[in-house]
């Protein structure tokens, strides 16, 4: 697993942004700018919400911006969880659903996507002792020390 992949710049969250995306394998972050989100060991400067893969970025990332737009309840759990934390006011206040950014980067296959998703989600966990806001699993089975 590679912990310094590079991703994309970072792109605003909109359907015409996402028609750029590339429809392969990859991984990809979804963040909302704005102050710092307090986790267990640190902030997040990044304001990282959620870490994902899939083997079609494209289509991944329009379930999470529908899901989040509440025109969707199935196709993203990320996507799902942020428009039900978006019921309450001081959730929208400090993460609207027009300030999402995300980045990505494509992969030659699922499993490198998969691979790439767990690397990040080991480097974010071994950083702030916690998941992004929106991730609610994680395979400790692959957990490398």
């Amino acid at each position: 697993m590679t912990m310094s992949l590079r991703l994309s710049g970072w792109r605003s969250l909109t359907e015409s942004e996402l028609w750029q995306v590339p429809d392969g394998p990859g991984v990809y972050e979804v963040r909302c700018p704005g102050p710092p989100i307090p986790r267990a060991l640190a902030k997040d400067h990044e304001m990282i919400l959620d870490i994902g893969e899939s083997k079609n970025l494209q289509t991944r990332l329009l379930g999470f911006l529908r899901c989040a737009l509440g025109r969707s309840k199935t196709g993203h759990m990320a996507g799902w969880r942020f428009a039900h934390l978006s019921r309450r006011l001081s959730f929208r206040r400090r993460f609207p659903v027009r300030n999402l950014e995300f980045r990505w980067r494509e992969r030659r296959t699922k499993k490198a996507a998969n691979d790439a998703e767990c690397a990040r989600m080991q480097r974010y966990l071994r950083r702030f002792g916690e998941l992004p806001p929106l991730n609610y699993k994680f395979n400790w089975a692959d957990w490398v020390e």
